[in-house]
């Protein structure tokens, strides 16, 4: 049984408007990303930061022996600049003099994150009279890849605004990768409590999430602001990167279909054991794992074949239509794209705006494919649903009909005290014939809205036959059953003194289970009718005399 049927069962009447409520929410959600994306680019422009706030500085002597780079600066040169040198690292400590007299250093931080100080943005202040400004870099790990530095000079604030200001635009992409993921996660969550949708949509709102946090920390904005926990982000940074092939390659069995193979439970194991024996080792401290990036690249090179298995599975298949093709040229475009970042002539690989931004349409573009396949299985729950709820519910008094009553009675758990009060309408038949059968409907839906209005809160409603209802409840005692009893009595005789057709007469009755006396629910209801056909008899009775 699907699950839309258990959810129909608890709130037959609310099915499909559920339904185009949850469609609302995601049509809300993906309108406020895109606002926010309107908002990000209008406001990652502007600043009131000179652009001269930051000033390259030549060193007058550099000099390289096995990882230990020296570079020496005339202090009266930069001073006229500024008071401060800047320059940024990567896994290297550093240590600056001013005329042999340690004014600043960067050592790995004693976090147990590794022994790498990691990427930073550094700031040494000058002090006055100095003559000579000496630093002296060393590299943490061997072999690794460090373009010439650039030194600048200028105002300490300055400069720190400028860096900050110049990377607003990718930090905005950052956070908006954020964004997008957290609400696919929450739409995902929100939809598929009622309804039954693709885990496409929650995959893709995991990889957004996963490389904007990534993304976001490697800008010069981050690096500033947790400049006191580079050990951490160095950890985290590369943690992220392993933990988003995972939920990319879940996200394209689930878009296309892919059934189980041995290939790809291959590669979920390299994936978990990859991040385990990396994580383990960076404890252990036996290497970082800033030293075991070739991991999550072996595991980037395996997603990419999976993704070219998947295409030619789906060629072979006959299933290469219009999505499949634009798949395939957002992918070539973000491959082409990130290759020019990473293999550039000059400098270390890195990501900048441009792949930053080419993920970013990539992602949408997936997004898309994902969202139009999760409307289209809303769109299928809506009419299941409302065929469900044809099945279920009275059209004329919103009620439960007899197959809701039944099914719940079949599946129903009623402790001792659980009421069922049952009504009959008297004289409906009369009411037919004198006035007509739309007069007749009237008495019914009338009839039911006072039923509803007095037990509604407290338990279901059902119209079990055409003149017959029943309420089950566990949350009425007798005594308070008979108050509300009273009550409609009381509201059909004003409903009478103003109907100038309708003489609506409702007899009940009520019995309360109990295991001794019933060998289930239905034997309840019974004792119940039998109460009722005695109330009934008393109100002709009435009549008569």
């Amino acid at each position: 049984m699907p699950p839309f049927r258990i959810f129909c069962r608890d709130r037959r009447k609310g099915g499909v408007l559920l339904v185009r409520k949850l469609e609302n929410i995601y049509y809300y959600s993906m309108g406020i990303i895109f606002a926010a994306l309107l908002a990000a680019l209008i406001l990652s422009g502007g600043g009131n930061v000179r652009d001269n706030a930051m000033t390259e500085i030549l060193p007058i002597t550099a000099a390289e022996e096995d990882g230990f780079y020296t570079y020496r600066f005339e202090a009266r040169d930069l001073q006229k600049l500024g008071d401060c040198l800047a320059f940024y690292t990567e896994h290297q400590t550093v240590t600056v003099y001013a005329d042999g007299r340690e004014i600043y250093q960067l050592d790995p931080p004693h976090s147990g994150f590794g022994r790498t100080p990691g990427k930073c943005w550094n700031f040494a202040a000058v002090p006055e009279g100095t003559f000579w400004l000496t630093v002296e870099f060393t590299d943490v790990y061997r072999k690794q890849f460090n373009a010439e530095p650039e030194f600048f000079a200028g105002n300490l604030q300055e400069m720190r605004e400028k860096l900050v200001r110049d990377d607003m635009a990718e930090a905005v992409v950052s956070l908006l990768h954020i964004i997008a993921g957290v609400f696919m996660i929450l739409v995902w969550l929100i939809i598929n409590n009622k309804a039954q949708i693709s885990r496409a949509l929650v995959f893709l709102g995991m990889i957004e999430l996963c490389l904007g946090v990534w993304f976001l920390g490697e800008t010069d904005i981050m690096l500033i602001l947790l400049a006191e926990h580079r050990g951490f982000m160095t950890f985290l940074s590369m943690l992220l990167l392993m933990l988003v092939i995972m939920p990319f390659i879940s996200f394209i069995r689930e878009l296309f279909g892919i059934e189980e193979t041995v290939g790809w439970m291959v590669l979920y194991g390299y994936n978990v054991l990859g991040i385990l024996l990396s994580v383990g080792l960076q404890l252990a401290g036996v290497a970082d794992v800033e030293e075991l990036v070739f991991v999550p690249y072996i595991g980037f090179a395996l997603m990419v074949l999976y993704v070219l298995y998947a295409v030619v599975l789906l060629r072979k298949k006959g299933f290469i239509d219009g999505r499949i093709r634009i798949h395939i040229g957002s992918t070539l475009m973000l491959l082409v794209v990130i290759a020019a970042d990473l293999f550039q002539p000059e400098g270390p690989p890195n990501l900048g705006v441009a792949s930053n931004l080419s993920l970013a349409v990539y992602l949408a573009t997936l997004g898309g494919f994902a969202s139009a396949e999760a409307m289209r299985q809303l769109e299928a729950t809506k009419r299941s649903l409302y065929f469900e709820e044809l099945a279920y519910t009275d059209i004329s008094t919103g009620f439960g009909n007899r197959n809701a009553y039944l099914q719940d009675v079949e599946a129903g758990y009623f402790v001792p005290g659980h009421l069922m009060i049952t009504f009959d309408l008297n004289e409906l038949k009369s009411t037919n014939d004198r006035f007509g059968h739309l007069v007749g409907d009237r008495y019914i839906k009338d009839a039911a809205a006072l039923i509803n209005k007095y037990f509604g809160p407290y338990g279901k409603c059902y119209r079990i036959g055409g003149d017959e209802f029943c309420v089950s409840t566990s949350k009425l005692r007798m005594d308070r059953a008979e108050q509300l009893l009273h009550a409609l009595c009381r509201e059909q005789k004003r409903y009478n003194k103003e109907s100038p057709d309708v003489v609506m007469g409702i007899a009940c009755g009520y019995a309360a289970y109990s295991p001794e006396l019933d060998g289930s629910i239905e034997d309840t209801r019974k004792r119940a009718d039998e109460l009722m056909y005695h109330n009934k008899a008393d109100m002709k009775d009435g009549l008569k005399k």
